[in-house]
């Protein structure tokens, strides 16, 4: 049996349930995989003491429905309620597909990213807010925020980028949220992942300059002609 570190994926998933003569359905998104076992967030509480029927809806690929043991639930919110299930049925089919989003997922993560802390202003929830990136990569940023926008989320942007006369505009969608809250168990500063929609105008170009600039400092050759500077100094 192939095993999987624990993941962050995010899909949606459709949840049956039957519970003392009751059928329960509901809807929401995985927040976690594990090569037998997963986390999600729905609308609808389970029942530990019955199977749950999961349907996944991956893209690219078809639906993939699984039989699942509820081990815990919680309430997450006003209307959401996380869950942590075992899978019981249908494990090699289940393990494939996360066999084939974790492929996925490390393709789009190949995409460098670098550390840069770059003024951004961006508007949500008809507010406006004023923050920093932590890093930047050319499929989108991770900002700075002890007040991140809704995950799925569009926002209109600002990029402040040095050494340009005019900021950066564009769209983006906040596909991952790292609350407050959570930032001591996932080890990452407070804030929010953005995937770029679009640019305004020729604003895509001018991003894209920037970031040969990056990808030149950040490369072997000029990390380590700076690593000599600082030592023939010291």
């Amino acid at each position: 049996m192939e095993e999987f570190e624990s993941q962050m994926i995010r899909m949606p998933v459709e949840v049956r349930q039957e519970h003392q003569g009751m059928r329960i359905v509901g809807y929401g998104r995985t927040i976690e995989l594990e090569d037998e076992g997963l986390v999600l967030r729905i609308d609808q509480r389970l029942s530990t003491s019955s199977p749950a029927y999961v349907t996944f809806k991956p893209p690219s690929i078809k639906p993939v429905t699984v039989t699942t043991s509820p081990l815990w639930v919680e309430k997450a919110g006003e209307q959401a309620f996380d869950a942590g299930l075992r899978i019981t049925s249908q494990v090699d089919i289940y393990q494939r597909m996360l066999k084939f989003l974790v492929e996925k997922q490390g393709e789009k993560r190949r995409a460098q990213r670098y550390r840069q802390r770059v003024e951004i202003n961006y508007s949500s929830q008809e507010k406006f807010y004023r923050e920093y990136t932590a890093n930047i990569s050319s499929g989108g940023l991770y900002v700075h925020s002890d007040n991140p926008p809704s995950e799925l989320e569009e926002v209109e942007y600002e990029l402040r980028v040095p050494g340009l006369d005019q900021p950066i505009h564009g769209l983006a969608k906040v596909v991952f949220v790292n609350p407050p809250q959570n930032a001591i168990s996932t080890g990452l500063a407070p804030g929010f992942g953005m995937e770029f929609l679009k640019f305004q105008k020729d604003d895509d170009l001018r991003f894209f300059l920037f970031l040969d600039r990056l990808k030149d400092f950040y490369s072997p050759k000029r990390v380590r002609a700076r690593r000599g500077t600082d030592h023939h100094n010291s």
